[in-house]
């Protein structure tokens, strides 16, 4: 998923459409001034200060009652976050509805052991008119809605026994909801039969269908299914015929609209990550799931712009709906290679209103399409996306040797769109305003946020769709990844930028401010499950963190050495294409352990991943002997306000990853070999540096000039210092010229 703050505030703006493009302009405050001022706002003066005693007055109680409260929850605290699920109900398609029960699920391998979805046939139908005018010849009881479509999803199992299938659907909403949802299934709409399909293939009864919170439904089988072995593969297919809302609340399957003139007009694309695919269709929402998918759109005839992840088998054709009244087309298209569900998307939009931008790279043989898509009267502005994508993509694939093996590359910028973009393989789809720049309109950071945001997404080909996070609680192998890498990737297409000297003050920096708060969580998180734990995860620490973390890595083994240890983690992982932390460290030893037996990077970066927070490293000087160093290194916290005493102390111990040199030769050669020359300090504290820093003492060997500590700002934490040696900064600051300041080693000093 995109950043959201990548290069620009977005918080300090808002978006603007006209009929003709998408700008960006600073909130503007209120003209009103003076008395006008006071006389339209002097009424509401004076009730908000009667309001304001009751409210104090209310708040005083709230206090009281909160104290009281949170002695009561701590007698809770062991317990699981989440919901606790509300009496299920059971309608039954063949029987009598079940009696409700206590349940609550929320990770479908631990309900569903054994069971593995290997394929989706998908058919949607949109009913969703092109424009909103009264006489549209759809019916206004079917518009905005999926009627008439199904799914068939082959699956198989290796346990015995089993008679219930959990996956999702999400079909509990609030009445008069306008978010996406499912439909609850019609008597005999669920079936399950053996495959291979033919008149005589064996049905299983289905005997009810069970919805529980948590869009979780549950398939009650009247026999077991048979179990795959070794020597025999038993397939089934479980089909649902469903019908859906189309909301408008841009998640999962949405409706978008725009102005064309005075006429509204709508378009249908989808936005799934990371758990709202089961807003569109029943389906195994999680990312460590993979399947492969056909999918076959039928749609009125006057859109014709649609899109997929894969290539069309066809042109679309005409398809004849069952009630005849509307002109309807098809368009079939070429099975995915196996993906989790929420990188699905789908456009569908009007082909007056909407135009492609096609290049024909020479990424791959035979040629790769690259496509923009965007509003008819700005596609223009595309451009610049357009010829970054092909320099990125082309560096993406030689740094870590993996070619780009999907049929085509859309990049959708749609009007409305909830992320900065999303990384579904094959259609990646943006926020109209983070894809177009306008030459000679556009300002120069816009500019270098469509790099950013391009390079981020394309980085997600590999790291988030070839290989993909097992399970939310580790999103950092998703994010973190295309957060380094992208840096990496702008600077390949925009070599005049020096955008790889601005890591540590784009990413690091606010990494560190983000993880310096008591609310931070660790990179590692297996406590996830709900959806709002979820939603909790794609933030500064999985994206920013999770990059510097990368970073620091790269440091401590060198780039080159983490680049080869990365291809061997793509080329060993893509086979299963589900990841766990677990799998990346230990590709990055064995890459290691041959030239450095000693060196254990699982047990140096345990602490960096599965601990919240940072150290802050103290570094004394002897004064009665200036070649003695010593440590100590404490948790980093901000206190939540001048009078904040909650912070309780933290007993984790990192492994730092220690560098140091003289301030006294700042220059970029001596910055880079101090950088190569790191060593661990593994302890709280010592009053000397461990023998294994003798490589790094050098730099104390002349007292007259500061010492710099965590060279080239490669390590994760920050570094405090005796009063003397700041004192020595603070002068040194006062008589160097900067500009001959190595520039990494300038900003670690903001």
């Amino acid at each position: 998923m995109g950043r959201g703050q990548a290069f620009t505030d977005h918080r300090e703006t808002e978006v603007v459409k006209t009929t003709t493009r998408t700008t960006v302009k600073p909130l503007s405050s209120s003209r009103e001034t003076g008395w006008m001022w006071q006389a339209r706002y002097l009424p509401l003066i004076i009730l908000t200060v009667l309001f304001a005693g009751v409210l104090a007055a209310l708040i005083g109680i709230s206090v009281l009652l909160a104290q009281t409260t949170a002695k009561l929850n701590t007698c809770n605290a062991a317990r699981p976050q989440g919901v606790t699920a509300a009496p299920t109900v059971t309608v039954g398609p063949t029987g009598p509805p079940v009696e409700p029960e206590e349940k609550l699920i929320y990770r479908l391998s631990e309900a569903n052991e054994g069971i593995l979805p290997t394929h989706y046939d998908l058919i949607l139908q949109i009913h969703v008119p092109v424009t909103s005018a009264a006489d549209e010849p759809i019916p206004v009881a079917d518009r905005f809605t999926t009627k008439g479509s199904s799914v068939a999803i082959t699956l198989r199992t290796t346990k015995a026994n089993v008679t219930t299938i959990t996956l999702h659907a999400r079909h509990d909403v609030p009445e008069g909801s306008q978010s996406g949802h499912l439909q609850k299934f019609k008597e005999g709409a669920v079936t399950v039969t053996e495959k291979p399909i033919t008149a005589e293939s064996k049905k299983i009864p289905v005997t009810s269908v069970e919805y529980l919170k948590a869009d979780i439904i549950v398939i009650h089988l009247g026999e077991a299914l048979t179990a795959t072995t070794e020597n025999v593969t038993v397939e089934y297919s479980l089909k649902f015929e469903f019908e859906g809302f189309i909301g408008d609340d841009n998640e999962g399957l949405y409706r978008s609209q725009y102005k064309k003139g005075s006429d509204t007009k709508y378009l249908v694309t989808s936005h799934f990550q990371a758990y709202k695919a089961r807003r569109a269709f029943p389906c195994f929402d999680e990312p460590g799931i993979r399947s492969t998918f056909t999918t076959t759109l039928r749609y009125p005839a006057t859109f014709l712009m649609t899109r997929t992840n894969t290539a069309e088998v066809r042109p679309a054709q005409n398809w004849d709906a069952p009630n005849g009244t509307v002109l309807w087309k098809e368009s079939v298209f070429e099975r995915t290679k196996p993906m989790p569900v929420y990188l699905n998307a789908f456009l569908v939009s009007s082909a007056d209103d909407f135009k492609a931008n096609t290049v024909e790279s020479d990424l791959n043989t035979p040629p790769l399409p690259i496509s923009v898509i965007g509003n008819a009267d700005i596609i223009a502005h595309g451009a610049y996306a357009l010829a970054q994508s092909q320099a990125i993509m082309k560096e993406l694939a030689k740094v870590y040797q993996e070619p780009y093996d999907w049929p085509k590359l859309d990049m959708v910028g749609v009007p409305d769109y909830n992320a900065g973009a999303t990384e579904n393989w094959g259609l990646v789809v943006y926020r109209e305003s983070s894809l177009m720049y306008e030459p000679g309109v556009s300002t120069a950071d816009q500019k270098r946020g469509v790099s950013a945001i391009v390079s981020h997404e394309l980085s997600h080909m590999i790291f988030g769709n070839l290989l993909t996070t097992e399970w939310w609680g580790d999103v950092w192998l998703n994010e973190g990844f295309a957060s380094y890498i992208e840096y990496r990737l702008m600077e390949a297409a925009n070599p005049n930028w020096g955008t790889k000297y601005l890591f540590t003050y784009w990413t690091t920096k606010r990494a560190l401010e983000s993880d310096s708060q008591p609310t931070t969580h660790a990179l590692h998180n297996p406590a996830v499950q709900t959806p709002a734990q979820i939603d909790a995860m794609f933030d500064v620490i999985s994206y920013e963190k999770g990059a510097a973390v990368l970073h620091m890595m790269s440091g401590v083994m060198r780039e080159p050495v983490f680049t080869a240890a990365l291809v061997r983690y793509i080329d060993r992982m893509k086979g299963t294409g589900s990841v766990k932390y677990e799998d990346l460290l230990a590709e990055l030893d064995n890459v290691v352990a041959p030239a450095e037996s000693s060196f254990d990077l699982t047990t140096h970066m345990k602490n960096w991943i599965l601990k919240a927070g940072y150290p802050v490293l103290t570094l004394t000087r002897s004064a009665a002997n200036p070649g003695a160093l010593s440590f100590k290194q404490t948790k980093f916290t901000l206190p939540i306000g001048a009078n904040d005493t909650s912070i309780a102390p933290d007993a984790t111990v990192w492994d730092i990853p220690f560098t140091l040199i003289n301030g006294g030769v700042l220059g970029a050669d001596a910055v880079s070999a101090a950088a190569e020359r790191t060593c661990w300090l593994t302890a709280r504290s010592a009053e000397t540096l461990p023998d294994e820093c003798s490589t790094v003492t050098d730099a104390l060997a002349s007292d007259d000039s500061y010492l710099f500590a965590n060279v080239q700002q490669n390590g994760f934490y920050r570094v405090n210092y005796d009063r003397d040696n700041w004192d020595k900064i603070i002068a040194a600051l006062s008589k160097i010229d900067l500009v001959s300041m190595q520039s990494v080693a300038r900003r670690a000093l903001l």
